[in-house]
């Protein structure tokens, strides 16, 4: 073999043999460097420090909430008799008193009374007497964890101006209205109008209530929480 063939061939592996330690030193970076995750979840808090959630739909409110040692329990559904007025401030109002005066298993009586009024945000008045201990079903609790736990996972994807106007999000006139506690708390952490099913038909309008944006989160999830309220239905948990 000529000298300048074995030079040429010489030259080409130590080329390789340099991009190969560049390619190593590149992916050894990566790895090593820091991951920056950015946080878009929807709810202001982790999961585990909710203590209620109330999901309203067509003015009847289905409610769900942890006992003393933190598993969930469904408070049944109340209903309401509700007048929605909107003048393109999101101005909701709705006024629900509950005589239902179920049993949770241990013979107290339970009668609830709701109140919700809002301009532009719902400022909540909810009395919830929490000093009586409750039993919830293994089955039912099991459920309500594993679709709480995948609603607190629900992340924002895009942002849009709320036009206060317009109704194209069909956030103003919402159907479904969905509300979050702390423990042992009568107002109410953040409140979010559930709107239409985006074009893409992958997403759903939200209207954090405050708030001059709405979101788009995956309609999966609030798919699961309807899931959820009708499963319990199916279940007679929370009737007396």
């Amino acid at each position: 073999m000529k000298r300048g063939a074995q030079l040429a061939i010489w030259a080409i592996v130590i080329a390789l043999a340099g991009a190969i330690y560049v390619g190593e030193a590149r992916r050894s970076a990566e790895i090593n460097a820091p991951v920056v995750r950015v946080d878009n979840r929807l709810l202001p808090v982790p999961i585990e420090e909710i203590g209620a959630v109330e999901i309203m739909i067509k003015a009847a409110t289905h409610r769900f909430e942890r006992d003393d040692k933190g598993q969930w329990f469904y408070h049944g559904n109340h209903g309401a008799q509700a007048g929605h007025v909107h003048d393109g401030k999101h101005a909701h109002e709705a006024g629900h008193s509950h005589e239902s005066g179920h049993s949770h298993q241990d013979g107290h009586d339970h009668k609830p009374d709701h109140k919700h009024q809002a301009g532009h945000g719902h400022q909540a008045a909810h009395t919830h007497p929490v000093a009586h201990s409750h039993r919830p079903d293994p089955k039912a609790a099991a459920l309500i964890e594993q679709a709480m736990v995948a609603f607190g996972r629900m992340q924002r994807e895009r942002s849009l101006p709320l036009k206060a106007d317009q109704d194209e999000y069909g956030v103003t006139r919402p159907e479904v209205l969905i509300m979050v506690y702390r423990p042992q708390s009568a107002e109410p952490l953040a409140q979010f109008a559930v709107g239409s099913v985006a074009t893409d038909t992958f997403s759903r309008y939200l209207l954090p209530v405050g708030s001059t944006e709405v979101v788009t989160v995956p309609d999966f999830h609030i798919k699961n929480l309807m899931s959820l309220v009708e499963a319990m239905k199916a279940m007679g948990t929370g009737k007396a």
